[in-house]
């Protein structure tokens, strides 16, 4: 048979595999073109202060939250993408992500002319769209690209940004300028994103095995010297040792740090050029477009080289490559913040070199993460994605760190100095941890056969398996991570009533439909429960509102008390609860329905009763409100300033309350995990007298809980100061010390384990006079934010936990692994403890005065006391 493309039908599908992402690609980034265009289209506008003003020519803050709604939906996306890529392989999911995309940019025009959150969420889902890029790379060079091609295949597909930049830069300046006007660059991208994607799914197939376009002399290059495992693909994916791997973490840490410097260099140089060397406006553009075009030939040039150079071991290409990529990168970055303004044409030529060495990362860390995890390439450079994410956040928040004079080189130099940091230290490591072999995890032992046909079982449509009920767990932390910055965001814009009663009915909603969605799809139920994540992300600042707002100072460590024991409660109750009907004959869906009812009744009487300020609450006499407001400032009571984010952010006292909640959290979270296993395999407990136990601590531990915070409150013969350092180290201190006795008890003496794990439970009931008091004193008014933020290091606990027990255990019965757990996280709280009484105060905070105070029209009449 005579084909077109002789032995070489791979090259076909790379370059359609570029199209499609090069597409994607260029849907995302579009709006940072057209945001130009927008705010001159008129055709709808309005009227303020006499002046016409376009509805699309945004506000900064607004322009933040729709370039970073992608952000978080890439990040969000990234792991489920990659779940349906290993159990789909790329050809659907790919395909399905860009018809996603397609829509989202083709809706956008319509979306941008309605409410901002509609816009965002279309930014959100375009953001998911995007998450599937990095995965699909992995899968096509672990498919289609032979072992002594890798280095261009990775060059090629890499190059997507750079080439999407420079087509919709250059389509979208022609579009807006022309009678169309900007909304048909949108209209065209999401055309040809319909259209490069039907040929994706027409032409690709997973496996070149079964392509009928691919040769027999094409398909053995493609499969020479590679294992019968890599070729199969029938493995389960070994996430634990993929995760836990040195030198799959290697890979990805210079990942992140190299992304960390492209993405500083593509958002600051701008500013950098302009504020620093003191470049024309004009010619900036001209100057990084040179940089870009540049880079670009000299990326495979430098990938044919790794792949075809013989004289040298692949190994030690791999260690050159990635030298010149990421070690040569931070030396050039340092070079780059110490070349004066005069010499600013020295400096553009430094960037540019610096732009030539990252095109060696094709045979530095990508190689080595592709050669290593074989087959699994697509799980490793998926998560790549996930550290550009990152970088998104992590190359801002060094600017808002180091630079508050934009004109400072010296400021500028740190940011430089600091990046060039991490790229050493990873670069460091590569020569301790990379390798050109395959990991033993890519071997054929773990080959699992499947089979289409059950006639053996009947299996319950929900009985899910572990790693799915692991997914359907995770959605909600997942959920929770995500909404803790847009729902504290409305709590400041609208205060807790709407924005807790938004959350309230969302979650009514989504636990109301869960029995549905369970029965309709796996990924129906994911998605619900990762909206029920995004409502359960309300719980915290709502705590911090209702303490700022109701609670008398001398009653601050009994709201906190009564609030945060939300959790325990919940579970005593939603337990016994579910326990019942789902004996009855209503069945467990009815527990759902009960659920959701419940809280449609007790949102619904928030929303009646609670109002964010006491004294415009008719039911609060003037005494009470005397009260509530005694020895608070006016800026507390009025709560009426911008919130000082970049201060409570960098604040130590915030910092280290955020450390102890963490610490003390990711005790907690791995005692009610880990708890029946350690009784169960290390203990030699009974499987049926375990849950008794544990509910006895529980027990214990909150009615403990109220008397420590009246303790809190009304001693009066010890300062506040001493009391919040004695609690602090009762809840975090002595909480370590206790772990390290429970660790070292034998099992033998298994009794004496179980009152030394109740007593912790008893010292964590210290903390609402430590560091959640701390806090809240002095944040005051800003309280809801450090109390929120706690939020999400209760989501961090969630993975903390399981990931050292990942690390140190792997014989469940085995004492000595586990007490290396305990001993860690004991460590971390010594840490938190001794930082705690450096920075602990109960003064309040100077960014808590009124000097920022924005003035309103609102009339406020206060009671003074």
């Amino acid at each position: 048979m005579i084909r077109l493309w002789g032995n070489y039908f791979r090259i076909i599908i790379v370059l359609i595999s570029f199209l499609c992402l090069v597409s994607v690609c260029s849907n995302y980034i579009i709006i940072n073109f057209t945001f130009i265009c927008m705010k001159d289209d008129f055709s709808e506008a309005t009227e303020a202060n006499g002046t016409l003003k376009s509805i699309y020519d945004y506000t900064p803050t607004e322009k933040k939250y729709i370039l970073w709604a992608v952000a978080f939906g890439t990040m969000i996306g990234t792991f489920p993408i990659n779940v349906l890529y290993v159990k789909y392989g790329a050809r659907i999911p790919f395909f399905s992500a860009g018809v996603l995309s397609a829509l989202t940019t083709g809706f956008t025009p319509w979306a941008a002319g309605q409410p901002m959150w509609i816009f965002v969420i279309l930014r959100f889902l375009q953001g998911v769209a995007y998450s599937a890029d990095f995965a699909a790379i992995g899968i096509v060079i672990s498919k289609w690209a032979s072992l002594n091609e890798t280095a261009i295949f990775i060059a090629t597909l890499t190059s997507f940004t750079s080439i999407a930049s420079i087509i919709t830069n250059g389509v979208s300046g022609v579009i807006c300028d022309s009678s169309l006007g900007w909304k048909w660059s949108f209209y065209l991208h999401a055309v040809v994103c319909f259209f490069v994607f039907s040929l994706w799914v027409l032409i690709y197939k997973d496996d070149p095995t079964f392509h009928k376009s691919v040769s027999v002399k094409e398909l053995g290059k493609i499969q020479k010297n590679k294992s019968e495992a890599h070729i199969k693909d029938g493995m389960k994916v070994p996430y634990k040792a993929i995760f836990t791997s040195p030198v799959v973490l290697t890979v990805w840490l210079c990942a992140f740090t190299e992304l960390s410097t492209l993405i500083m260099i593509a958002t600051y140089a701008p500013i950098y050029f302009r504020s620093v060397l003191k470049f024309d406006i004009k010619i900036i553009g001209f100057y990084l477009g040179i940089m870009t075009a540049i880079h670009i030939p000299f990326r495979f040039v430098c990938a044919f080289l790794s792949d075809k150079m013989k004289f040298v071991s692949e190994i030690l290409k791999i260690h050159i490559f990635n030298t010149l990529a990421v070690g040569f990168v931070g030396i050039s970055f340092v070079v780059f913040g110490q070349i004066p303004p005069e010499h600013n044409i020295s400096a553009v030529v430094c960037l540019a070199i610096l732009e030539c060495f990252i095109s060696f990362n094709s045979g530095g860390f990508y190689k080595c993460g592709t050669l290593h995890s074989r087959q699994f390439a697509s799980t490793v450079i998926s998560a790549i994605q996930f550290t550009k994410c990152i970088s998104l956040f992590s190359g801002p928040a060094l600017v808002a760190f180091f630079v508050t004079d934009e004109s400072n080189q010296t400021q500028w130099s740190h940011v430089f100095m600091t990046l060039a940091g991490f790229t050493f230290v990873a670069n460091i490591l590569s020569f301790i941890f990379f390798t050109d072999k395959p990991a033993k995890w890519t071997e054929d032992g773990g080959t699992v056969k499947y089979t289409k046909k059950e006639e053996d079982t009947v299996k319950s449509f929900y009985d899910y398996t572990p790693i799915e009920k692991k997914y359907i767990l995770w959605a909600v932390a997942f959920g929770t991570i995500v909404g803790i910055f847009p729902i504290n965001v409305l709590y400041v814009r609208f205060g807790a009533r709407i924005a807790f009663f938004t959350a309230g009915i969302l979650s009514a909603i989504t636990t109301g439909f869960t029995p549905w969605a369970a029965s309709y799809s796996m990924w129906f139920l994911v998605a619900l429960r990762f909206l029920q994540g995004v409502a359960y992300s309300a719980d915290f600042a709502a705590i911090g509102i209702v303490i700022s707002k109701w609670a008398p100072l001398d009653e601050t460590a009994v709201f906190i008390a009564t609030l945060t024991s939300f959790t325990s409660i919940s579970s005593i109750i939603t337990n016994g609860v579910s326990g019942v009907i789902c004996e009855s004959d209503l069945g467990w869906k009815w527990s759902f329905y009960f659920h959701a009812a419940a809280c449609f009744f007790v949102f619904m009487t928030w929303g009646l009763v609670y109002k964010d300020d006491p004294s415009f609450h008719k039911s609060v006499s003037a005494k009470e409100l005397g009260k509530i407001q005694k020895n608070k400032t006016e800026a507390h009571i009025k709560d009426d300033m911008k919130i000082p984010y970049r201060k409570i952010f960098t604040s130590p006292v915030v910092i280290t309350v955020w450390l102890c909640a963490f610490t003390e959290l990711s005790t907690l979270i791995l005692i009610a995990t880990y708890a029946p296993i350690y009784f169960r395999s290390v203990l030699g407990f009974d499987i049926k007298i375990i849950g008794f136990y544990l509910g006895i601590m529980l027990a214990i531990h909150l009615p403990f809980r109220f008397v420590c915070a009246f303790l809190s409150d009304k001693t009066s013969c010890i300062s506040e100061m001493k009391k919040i350092h004695i609690f602090n180290t009762l809840a975090v201190g002595f909480v370590g010390v206790s772990f390290i006795v429970f660790s070292q008890i034998p099992p033998e003496q298994k009794i004496w384990a179980v009152i030394c794990l109740a007593i912790l439970e008893c010292f964590t009931s210290f903390n609402s006079g430590g560091f959640y008091k701390c806090g809240t004193l002095h944040a005051r008014q800003f309280s809801s934010i450090v109390i929120s933020a706690i939020q999400f290091t209760k989501c961090i606990s969630l993975f903390s936990g399981p990931a050292l027990v990942a690390f140190f255990v792997t014989d469940e019965s085995n004492q000595t692994q586990w007490s290396h757990v305990f001993m860690t996280l004991a460590g971390f709280t010594f840490v938190a403890n001794i930082f705690s009484f450096i920075f602990f105060t109960d003064q309040p905070a100077e960014w808590t005065e009124d000097g920022g105070a924005v003035k309103y029209s609102k009339k406020e009449d206060i009671v003074k006391i």
